[in-house]
């Protein structure tokens, strides 16, 4: 064995380490020494825990090399590691010299061959990490042996001389901890949620409840060993409440404190909404039923935006919202303050839709209900119904929003008409989109799928409603790998594939029987690189074909025959990189 690096043995007598159920303490009394000496700290920990186990060095004779050997009961705790500190090897690192990683017994090795002196520093020379394993009970004592022999020169000076150490004796006691991760939150608006990690081997919890942050309270509840929650019902909106749990056992040496307050309060959640209205601009914000808009002036509402107040600590959920805009339709869902509408372009609000999401869905429901041209105050609707106009050309004036706990009583409604939604609509379809699925079915000239999300098309359902003439609709989709439908599709039927991974490349659809004779049906994809093509009408293609692009998005709609287009109809339709000119489907 090279010189600087010799093995020093330092024999530690028996640890007594009594083990825990979870939140178990650890304490250690240990004897003064004047001679160098080997000793150890107090330690906490549990059944579950990672202990940290310092051991240190008091009147440090000088060294330069160290070997421990540690010993335990494996079925009792498992050594996860180390945190060496570097105090005798700060050249070269701690090695192990242990050939399975961890098992008793395990060898910590230090040295240091270009140290030019002793090292004579005290302090701490090492933390092992045990974690104490389930299986044990308050009281319970493990050894843990931690030993080397001088006679084998494990503790060496500079000079390569052996060097005697002393290790101290230790006992460790045992209490319970204060239960961990002990959280109070509002589960419901008249309800608050306490939960903690349970502590094996009490015999239960006491739970403290106080109006004050600096006084323990009164007991208002003792549960078993095996619970780990409470539901505390007993609370008002708006209050305060300060809790604390402590951990018991049979007996109460092992008792745990009582632990640090945790405080948690009940609040309803409230909406705050404001409009962008024609003439006026930005109107201020407005809270829980307010009207926001105008009435008799016959101003429009062009852009809206909504958000959540009072949202309790940890709740998980959202206020979303969209609009039926004039040329656009249904737009996208948007959250949380986000606008929703137009901005400088001077186009009415004719509908929205309002939902919450998440754990707000389940404990509440949202109202809202409009002021629509010619129908005045339209009835309330709820949780993403539609409410206003659509197909008619009506603008809304001014809305109200209101959120109410589930099973409330519904609001009373404002005007006479019995409905929240007066719908012209002639055409509604539906799109399956890559990783969401079925969609919503939108209306009208709205957009079915997603713009920006590189999502494919993967199937489509399309159906006409409220139709005054006989004959109905029918679709063709091009499918990746397939090609070109064989068989036109009808009236609601899905055209495209499920469950295959496809992405639709083009369509066409058209009108049959006498609908084809009063109506045409234009449509329009929004494909793969590039964007949105031109509208097609009546069977012709829309979409690319021989480029393997998908669709992402359509719109459909229907005119009055030989009504004027929703927008430019020249180039609907790519095939091999060469944009193709709309022509008549013979």
């Amino acid at each position: 064995m090279k010189k600087f690096k010799i093995l020093l043995a330092l024999l530690m007598t028996v640890l007594q380490l009594c083990v825990v159920v979870p939140m178990g303490t650890f304490g250690i009394i240990s004897s003064a020494a004047e001679a160098g000496t080997i000793c150890f700290s107090n330690v906490t920990g549990g059944v579950g825990d990672v202990v940290e186990f310092p051991i240190s060095i008091v009147n440090n004779p000088g060294i330069v090399s160290l070997r421990l050997k540690v010993e335990f009961d494996e079925t009792k705790l498992a050594l996860e590691g180390y945190v060496d500190s570097g105090l005798i090897t700060s050249a070269s690192g701690l090695e192990d010299l242990h050939q399975n990683e961890f098992e008793s017994p395990y060898t910590l090795f230090w040295t240091n061959p270009t140290a030019s002196s002793n090292f004579t520093q005290d302090g701490n020379l090492i933390k092992l990490l045990f974690r104490v394993l389930p299986g044990v009970s308050v009281g319970d004592s493990i050894p843990v042996n931690v030993s080397c022999s001088n006679m084998d020169r494990d503790a060496l000076n500079k000079d390569g001389q052996t060097v005697n150490l002393l290790v101290e004796d230790a006992s460790i006691s045992v209490v319970h901890l204060v239960p961990k991760n002990f959280n109070a939150q509002p589960t419901a608006y008249e309800q608050i949620t306490l939960s903690w990690n349970m502590v094996d081997g009490c015999s239960g919890y006491d739970i403290y409840r106080s109006n004050s942050e600096s006084v323990n309270g009164n007991c208002i509840s003792s549960v078993g060993p095996q619970v780990s929650t409470f539901v505390d019902n007993n609370v008002e909106i708006g209050k305060t409440y300060y809790y604390r749990i402590r951990a018991k056992a049979e007996d109460f040496t092992f008792s745990s404190k009582i632990s640090d307050p945790i405080g948690a309060i009940c609040r309803h959640p409230s909406v705050a909404y404001f409009t962008h209205c024609q003439s006026y601009g930005d109107l201020p914000w407005v809270l829980n039923g307010q009207l926001s808009g105008t009435t008799g002036q016959a101003k429009r509402l062009e852009a809206i935006h909504i958000k959540l107040q009072d949202v309790r600590s940890g709740c998980l959920g959202d206020v979303e919202y969209r609009v039926h805009a004039q040329s656009y339709g249904w737009m996208n869902w948007v959250k949380n303050g986000q606008l929703s509408g137009t901005a400088g372009e001077a186009k009415r609000l004719e509908a929205i839709q309002i939902r919450l999401t998440g754990e707000l869905a389940e404990a509440y429901d949202i109202y809202y209900c409009v002021h629509a041209q010619s129908y005045g105050w339209l009835n309330w609707a709820k949780n993403g119904e539609a409410s206003g106009t659509a197909g008619l050309s009506k603008r809304l004036e001014s809305l109200k929003i209101l959120i109410l706990p589930k099973g409330s009583a519904l609001p009373k409604n404002e005007g006479t008409n019995p409905k929240a939604y007066v719908c012209d609509s002639r055409i509604q379809y539906t799109t399956h989109v890559q990783s969401f699925g079925w969609q919503n079915y939108s209306y009208d000239g709205a957009q079915s799928g997603t713009v920006g999300s590189a999502k494919r098309l993967e199937g489509i359902k399309i159906n006409l409603k409220n139709s005054e003439y006989s004959g109905g609709i029918i679709y063709q989709t091009h499918i990746q790998s397939y090609g070109w439908e064989t068989e036109w599709k009808s009236d609601g039927q899905m055209s495209g594939t499920s469950g295959e991974a496809k992405r639709l490349e083009a369509i066409r659809i058209k009108l049959y029987a006498d609908m084809a004779n009063h109506y045409d049906v234009y449509y329009r994809v929004h494909s793969q690189t590039y964007g949105w093509l031109d509208w097609a009408k009546n069977g012709q293609e829309s979409g690319t074909s021989g480029e393997a692009k998908r669709l992402e998005a359509i719109q459909i709609c229907i005119v009055p025959k030989g009504a004027a287009a929703p927008g430019s109809t020249e180039y609907p339709f790519v095939e091999n990189g060469v944009k193709v000119p709309a022509h008549d489907v013979i």
